[in-house]
């Protein structure tokens, strides 16, 4: 799929995650109007213009639902739910407990 050069809003609701892949010789600017969202793991602040160059792959994040606005041409573009961060939050609760329960031992936690 390929966006025109233009102004384009976007929302996004729940979970998921939105990838763009850049062309090589284009660059995308992104803005968050509403909601949170992160770009692996970095959080976006919101009404201000992000630019990425060309070539780039970029993966956005919203646990809750967002709104974005978006200028430039990108080779792929897609909104998925299936994003493996819920497994990471899984993942950094249970060695977080275990870490808790080792400190409250007196003992070495998980690293």
């Amino acid at each position: 799929m390929t966006a025109e050069p233009s102004e384009n809003s976007s929302g996004s609701a729940g979970t998921s995650g939105t990838r763009f892949d850049l062309e090589k010789e284009t660059e995308l600017r992104f803005e968050l109007l509403s909601g949170l969202a992160e770009v692996f793991g970095s959080e976006l602040n919101r009404n201000k213009k992000y630019t990425f160059g060309p070539g780039s792959k970029i993966a956005v994040f919203t646990w809750q639902g967002c709104s974005v606005s978006l200028s430039g041409k990108t080779e792929v573009a897609y909104i998925s739910k299936d994003t493996p961060m819920l497994l990471y939050l899984n993942t950094h609760a249970a060695l977080e407990q275990m870490r808790r329960q080792a400190e409250k031992e007196n003992e070495r936690g998980p690293r």
